[in-house]
């Protein structure tokens, strides 16, 4: 599985022009966006990249509340002086070059079809997360196994505001949780995967020197 980033670097040098806008295919710009960028660019933009807001809207809902949650992401860029870091999991675009400022309208994100659909990319961004967890050489612990998972919770239903969707918010914040415990338990499942091989590996050369010091001392070797 190759990740995020080689598929991100692919699109900007399929771009033409020097300006990326960046979008997931689950996401839209709200008509008031388009116009502001329209503007933007019709002109000398003062920053090198722009970060855009994004607002979930959940399954079944039309419209996005107005205390809805503020995701500012960079997501309008010259590709010339900005662009993705190095990382198999995080699009994250980094400003190499200038400043960065702000949009004022919004994105609408649909990242949900469904409950099927949200359980779906949890068990598909969890395990990315997971290897790249362990990839880095980081131990997870007890304590952020048993800690994380309602602190995720708070997190989502008070800090990203998901209380305002109603009982929307409410199972979404629990999913939320949910996909921090499952990341966190399959790094642990990988980790451990991992300090049994080097045992199985380690037991195997001891028992090697073993047979060849026998070997030795029967005067075979």
């Amino acid at each position: 599985m190759e990740g995020l980033r080689p598929a991100e670097n692919f699109g900007e040098t399929q771009c033409r022009n020097s300006w990326v806008l960046n979008l997931d295919a689950d996401e839209a710009l709200s008509p008031e966006l388009k116009e502001e960028i329209r503007a933007l660019l019709s002109s000398a933009p003062q920053h090198t990249a722009y970060r855009l807001n994004i607002k979930i809207l959940f399954p079944g809902e039309k419209m996005v509340p107005t205390l809805a949650p503020n995701n500012w992401v960079l997501r309008l860029y010259d590709k010339r002086k900005a662009g993705f870091r190095d990382s198999s999991v995080h699009d994250t675009v980094i400003v190499r070059e200038g400043t960065s400022g702000k949009l004022q309208n919004i994105v609408i994100h649909r990242c949900f079809r469904n409950l099927e659909h949200w359980v779906g990319k949890i068990q598909f961004y969890s395990t990315l997360q997971a290897e790249d967890f362990v990839k880095k050489g980081r131990k997870p612990s007890n304590l952020r196994l048993v800690c994380e998972p309602p602190l995720a919770f708070l997190k989502a239903y008070i800090l990203r505001r998901y209380c305002f969707y109603g009982m929307d918010g409410f199972i979404g914040s629990f999913l939320y949780a949910y996909g921090r415990l499952l990341r966190m338990a399959k790094a642990r499942e990988l980790y451990k995967k991992e300090e049994h091989q080097k045992y199985d590996e380690s037991q195997d050369t001891s028992a090697k020197s073993t047979f060849r010091s026998s070997l030795s001392n029967m005067g075979y070797a």
